[in-house]
């Protein structure tokens, strides 16, 4: 069964299918700052992320402020200058604001599928949600679990040539994102499921 703190167009067939499997599944389980941590600690080049207390040596002009560190909502982030970040938003989580080509990279996994998702970034809201999908390209399966979700995304700008991931999300919700029937979600969920259960019989 899935506990989840959100909806999405598979959970009936999974509850149907799978009841005997518990898929945890929340966006409010990790800040933003421990999330991004996980990718560091992988080689994964990341923005820096901090309380505003702790941005006073930042180089950058600009950062996004999260009112709201443990979401993905656009509705409790904002731009604002880093000195005025610095002074007004001491103990609210900060991450650099990266000058970038205009576009989001959206790495995602589903199982063993992956996909590139490239967005057009909007001109006058540039940390908004609201962007043009440019391209989704499915690239080739993969049996390697890199992190421990089935269904995860991650988010990178580019500047000069150089990809820096800017969130990632552990519980990616795919509707409105990818088109995917539910016969695909869940056979995708059922290897990952019987994937981890070999993998932990292993290390018994």
């Amino acid at each position: 069964m899935i506990n989840s703190d959100f909806e999405d167009y598979y959970d009936k067939s999974f509850n149907i299918l799978m009841p005997r499997t518990e898929f945890i599944r929340k966006h409010t389980d990790l800040s933003r700052r421990r999330e991004l941590k996980i990718l560091a600690d992988k080689g994964v080049k990341v923005a820096r992320c901090e309380l505003g207390a702790d941005i006073g040596n930042w180089d950058c002009i600009d950062v996004v402020v999260f009112i709201e560190s443990n979401t993905h909502s656009d509705c409790y982030k904002k731009l604002v200058g880093k000195h005025r970040a610095y002074e007004y938003y001491k103990n609210s989580l900060c991450m650099e604001y990266i000058e970038n080509d205009g576009k989001t990279y959206k790495y995602l996994r589903v199982g063993r599928r992956q996909f590139s998702i490239v967005s057009k970034v909007n001109e006058d809201h540039p940390i908004s949600g609201n962007q043009e999908v440019l391209s989704i390209t499915e690239l080739a399966m993969s049996n390697e679990i890199v992190v421990d979700s089935p269904i995860y995304s991650i988010d990178y700008v580019m500047k000069n040539g150089d990809y820096t991931a800017i969130d990632y999300n552990q519980s990616q919700r795919l509707q409105g994102i990818i088109n995917l029937k539910e016969k695909e979600i869940i056979e995708e969920l059922e290897w990952y499921f019987s994937k981890i259960r070999d993998i932990r019989k292993e290390d018994m």
